[in-house]
């Protein structure tokens, strides 16, 4: 707003105030001052169509700034004044509805470009901060087990899942359901990576399962062979039966060995185990195993490949 225009501005609020008893628009400002405006000087004073001289609060120059000027106004003319210069100036940067439907659009557009992603990596950070609290809980649940029933070395690994379960292992988690065998729903079905059913693996399909309190499901499977190898391996679904049960995103198995340390399946010494691969990142994910971490493969070794990345999901990993 220029000189000038601020001028004028002020000069119709003068005529209105001084010459009207009643409240009262800027647009009956505009048409009344056309009548008989004020006459509003550079020296800090206002004539008014009476003759009088009204001094200004704050007086101002021909090289004062709109801020400079507005402020007089304001000061002189109290609440009605603020309002009508407030709104002049709201009137000045108003936006256009083609102006706002314009930049509706645009934010839509960014929108949909971005949230994709910004969705895939929130559902990435919470899988992996699952899985590291399934990890850490039965690591736990073990440690507590052993105290009660001596070391994993001495488990009666000659008995069924589901009694070695329920002796060793339940126990010592926060169970909020539990599920023989017979009673896991019969519609609940596991696949691989690349898509094909693997309900076979471990013989998941017939484990007892629990569900814990954070809603991830457990099943324990174990190994005893005749040379003395023995081994609990640990499938854990960390939304519990929701989709997709599929290995490498809600579905992961870990393996306990001898000692009770536990280890991501694939990862280890274990001979004639589970764990022959050992810290080998490229079998692991790339290998002809067919449980290796790649989309074309069984997906069961991709617990083992977020630990060794650091317990992260990194870019090569076929989310």
């Amino acid at each position: 707003m220029g000189k000038e225009d601020i001028l004028d501005f002020i000069n119709k609020i003068l005529f209105e105030l001084f010459t009207q008893k009643r409240p009262f628009s800027d647009t009956t400002i505009r048409r009344r001052y056309e009548r008989k405006p004020f006459n509003l000087s550079t020296s800090g004073t206002a004539h008014s169509p009476a003759g009088g001289i009204l001094p200004l609060v704050e007086p101002f120059t021909p090289h004062s700034s709109p801020f400079t000027r507005q402020k007089a106004a304001i000061r002189i003319f109290g609440r009605a004044g603020f309002a009508i210069a407030h709104t002049a100036r709201m009137r000045k940067s108003a936006f256009t509805l083609a102006e706002v439907l314009i930049t509706l659009g645009i934010i839509g557009v960014v929108a949909s470009m971005t949230l994709p992603t910004l969705v895939n990596k929130y559902h990435k950070q919470e899988t992996v901060a699952r899985l590291s609290a399934a990890y850490s809980l039965v690591s736990q649940a073990i440690k507590r087990s052993e105290v009660d029933n001596e070391a994993l070395d001495y488990w009666n690994f000659d008995l069924d899942s589901q009694t070695f379960s329920d002796k060793y292992i339940k126990p010592y988690f926060q169970v909020i359901a539990s599920y023989k065998a017979e009673d896991v729903p019969k519609n609940v079905h596991n696949y691989c990576m690349n898509g094909t059913n693997c309900d076979s693996y471990f013989g998941y399909f017939d484990l007892p399962k629990i569900i814990i309190k954070n809603g991830t499901a457990l099943s324990f499977r174990t190994t005893a062979s005749g040379d003395g190898t023995r081994f609990l391996t640990v499938v854990a679904d960390l939304n519990g039966f929701q989709k997709p049960n599929t290995y490498g995103k809600d579905l992961f198995a870990f393996s306990v060995a001898a000692g009770g340390k536990m280890v991501p399946y694939g990862v280890g010494d274990i001979v004639g185990g589970t764990t022959h691969i050992g810290y080998d990142r490229d079998k692991l994910a790339n290998g002809n195993d067919n449980r290796a971490c790649n989309k074309s493969k069984g997906g069961v070794f991709c617990a083992a490949l977020i630990i060794m990345d650091g317990w992260k999901i990194s870019d090569d990993y076929p989310w």
